[in-house]
């Protein structure tokens, strides 16, 4: 495991993802928080929906687009066990990429959303959002 980490770490440029060979170690973890926070909801009669959304683009490296990709299957997969409603917020930020600068996207050195890509993810939540609250 040590050595699949080190190898990842010397090909990717971005330091803050976590090597594909932990990744299900990891999600696992963060899984058995996720049971409870859903468990709990639940039994207030709260709902509960998940997006997942990732800064990458066409320009990425192949193993950053790879890493979002599983991490995503993993949430999608985890979500349709317990009967969740789900989004997949990777579409909005690749074509984002594709159609903008960088800069427009994600605030440079940081690898956080800009305020124009947090506009994108509100159009694309509010409807599915009402939707799945059956408010409509």
């Amino acid at each position: 495991e040590q050595q699949a980490i080190e190898t990842f770490e010397k090909l990717s440029l971005l330091k803050y993802l976590v090597a594909p060979a932990v990744l299900k170690k990891q999600w696992r973890m963060t899984q058995v928080y996720l049971d409870y926070v859903v468990s709990s909801f639940r039994q207030h009669e709260i709902s509960v929906m998940i997006a997942n959304f990732a800064l990458v683009g066409p320009s990425f490296q192949n193993i950053h687009r790879q890493y979002v990709s599983s991490l995503d299957e993993e949430i999608f997969r985890w979500a349709k066990a317990k009967e969740l409603p789900f989004l997949s917020l990777l579409p909005i930020a690749y074509n984002a990429f594709g159609e903008h600068h960088y800069s427009k996207i994600s605030i440079k050195d940081d690898g956080h959303p800009t305020s124009y890509t947090h506009a994108l993810l509100e159009r694309a939540l509010q409807p599915w959002v009402i939707k799945n609250l059956n408010i409509e």
